[in-house]
């Protein structure tokens, strides 16, 4: 287990300071006489108050406090391995018409790649199928955040050719490909070009997010 935010754990050191807040009982009240009294000191309140804290109330509002410190602290469990590779990582969207059912399902996988990448201290370069490709901006993923925020699919055909060409000149030794699931031509060749370049990871919606009369495996051997 690891933490997003580690630093915010030195709130527990402020626990042996609540435990001492907490124990503290108000002082003695001062005694004053007032004739008045006479008629009330024969009644029995019906809710009685204890004059200092339970030790198990004590305990359990530490605890609660202890375990909201760790939340705040964003805990996560089975880390994946880290990504192949080194340096900045290259990543390809596909964003043409066929991507409109499924996007929902690849920005999340890019994101949830770009939080181990963030984890990693590794920079990306975007690439985007549906548009004419040029030369990417190397970014951290915390602004590859916003940048995929502002991505939306277009109503036209992945320009999967013309990306070939461009990444022959720009290679990486890492590429995350964030598919819509379908093969439209030049795909194969896009995926040889940057699966010879380095290793390329391809990730694609499940089956059954995918239109039935437009399915088509990839059918490539990719890790």
């Amino acid at each position: 287990m690891t933490f997003l935010s580690p630093w915010i754990l030195l709130g527990l050191l402020a626990l042996p300071f609540l435990w001492w807040v907490l124990r503290i009982t108000p002082p003695v009240p001062k005694r004053v006489i007032f004739p008045p009294l006479r008629f009330l000191k024969d009644l029995t309140a019906d809710q009685q108050t204890s004059s200092h804290i339970p030790w198990w109330l004590l305990l359990l509002r530490m605890l609660i406090v202890g375990l909201m410190i760790i939340a705040l602290a964003h805990p996560v469990s089975h880390i994946s391995d880290n990504l192949p590779g080194h340096g900045t990582v290259r990543m390809v969207i596909d964003n043409d018409w066929a991507a409109a059912q499924t996007w929902d399902l690849q920005i999340a996988a890019a994101e949830q790649a770009l939080n181990q990448l963030d984890r990693e201290g590794r920079n990306v370069q975007i690439y985007t199928t549906a548009t004419k490709p040029e030369a990417a901006d190397i970014m951290s993923p915390s602004q590859a955040r916003a940048y995929l925020k502002n991505l939306t699919p277009q109503p036209w055909f992945a320009q999967y050719n013309e990306l070939v060409d461009h990444l022959k000149t720009d290679p990486a030794d890492t590429t995350l490909w964030f598919g819509h699931g379908l093969a439209p031509e030049h795909f194969r060749s896009l995926a040889n070009v940057t699966n010879r370049q380095g290793i390329l990871r391809y990730f694609a919606p499940p089956n059954e997010n995918l239109p039935a009369a437009l399915y088509q495996e990839p059918g490539i051997g990719l890790e």
